[in-house]
């Protein structure tokens, strides 16, 4: 995505595809064939196809998926052409309503031709893909603050439950701390982000809020230490932060 905020590039472009009500159309004879070619074991097929299969489980599916190609009429034809055969085998189908294209070094004329023939939206950056903002930059401040405000949300709807320490311990350890990775695993991660997310985390384990303004029992450092040297065992997400 990087190359994507260049002004002179060779022709490219990025497909977004959605596709509708996934779990309403798939067939569930093909979901069943894919486990069994990854070969996952029959005990764990036999409980994904009933879980698909009984009106008395829920079961959220979610497709989309995103496609590089050269910008040009023939590149996107042959990529549609495959997702053709694999839309006749497992019933999914495009939603050229939600679905996008993204343009960069092409000419306006090669744009315009595209967009007629396949009915694509054209679409601009930054988007935003299962919550995540997708850009051709690097992740901002003000983007990474979106972060923070969801572990907050998190806070506050566990404040209310009056949790003990070791609950608040347990928490931070596998869900505050684990929130950041899908991003990071995209962006790096600002400084200043990584700090404000491990300040929120050391709060609620003190206070049970994201906000906390006396001096901690222990400090953070001190905290992120392998149980056997005396700490708590959590993550320290920025080695480079000192927090008292």
């Amino acid at each position: 995505m990087r190359l994507y905020n260049r002004k002179v590039a060779s022709p490219r472009c990025l497909v977004k595809i959605v596709l509708k009500k996934a779990y309403d159309s798939v067939e569930w004879g093909f979901l069943e064939q894919m486990l069994q070619a990854h070969r996952f074991p029959r005990r764990f097929i036999d409980m994904v196809m009933t879980r698909v299969s009984t009106p008395s489980y829920s079961l959220s599916v979610n497709g989309g998926s995103f496609g590089f190609f050269k910008g040009n009429k023939s590149s996107i034809m042959w990529i549609l052409r495959g997702f053709a055969t694999f839309s006749a085998a497992s019933g999914l189908q495009l939603n050229k309503s939600k679905s996008e294209i993204y343009f960069n070094g092409a000419s306006s004329s090669t744009v315009a031709n595209i967009l007629q023939v396949y009915g694509f939206r054209r679409g601009t950056l930054p988007f935003k893909y299962l919550g995540i903002p997708i850009s051709s930059n690097k992740l901002t401040k003000n983007e990474g603050m979106k972060l923070v405000d969801k572990i907050v949300a998190r806070i506050r709807g566990w404040g209310t439950r009056h949790l003990s320490y070791a609950g608040r311990l347990t928490l931070v350890s596998s869900v505050l701390s684990t929130l950041h990775s899908y991003w990071a695993t995209i962006f790096l991660i600002p400084n200043g982000i990584m700090n404000k997310i491990s300040a929120t985390c050391r709060n609620f384990l003190w206070s049970g809020k994201a906000e906390y303004r006396k001096a901690p029992a222990i400090s953070w450092d001190y905290c992120c230490l392998p149980k056997a040297k005396g700490g708590l065992g959590l993550r320290k997400l920025n080695p480079g932060m000192e927090l008292c």
